[in-house]
């Protein structure tokens, strides 16, 4: 069976602006990590790496997941290189995304053990974006 991915063309060239918010958005994670705001770190930490998803998709692919399903993202990932970096990293990035929910819309806050699980996930997803995204 063959899986149905939305997707959205983009630029390849465009893959900068994509690991700029990246970048700010995990800046933004520490900072409040560090101020104890555990529940807006998770979240920055999550749209760190949907970001850089979209960075890595965009630049490898030219188009990122557009679908409502957080599946969709991490099987675009899969989908650049099938290699055993790509899909731990993919797997890494669905840990990440599984906060997503808790942080922005459930009816309790993110504890901080959460909170540095999925920095530090995010830490590591983001960097292996960078390190996979060709020089332009």
């Amino acid at each position: 069976m063959t899986l149905k991915i939305r997707t959205i063309e983009v630029s390849r060239n465009l893959s900068h602006v994509f690991m700029s918010k990246s970048e700010q958005f995990l800046k933004a994670a520490k900072q409040m990590f560090d101020s104890g705001d555990y529940n807006v770190s998770a979240a920055n930490a999550v749209h760190a790496c949907i970001s850089a998803a979209d960075a890595l998709c965009a630049r490898h692919l030219g188009k990122r997941a557009a679908g409502e399903k957080h599946s969709d993202a991490v099987n675009l990932i899969k989908s650049v290189k099938n290699t055993e970096e790509f899909t731990g990293n993919a797997a890494r990035f669905s840990r990440v995304l599984a906060v997503k929910s808790l942080a922005e819309y459930e009816a309790r806050l993110v504890f901080k053990t959460d909170s540095e699980a999925v920095l530090k996930n995010a830490e590591k997803f983001v960097e292996f974006v960078r390190k996979n995204l060709p020089a332009e």
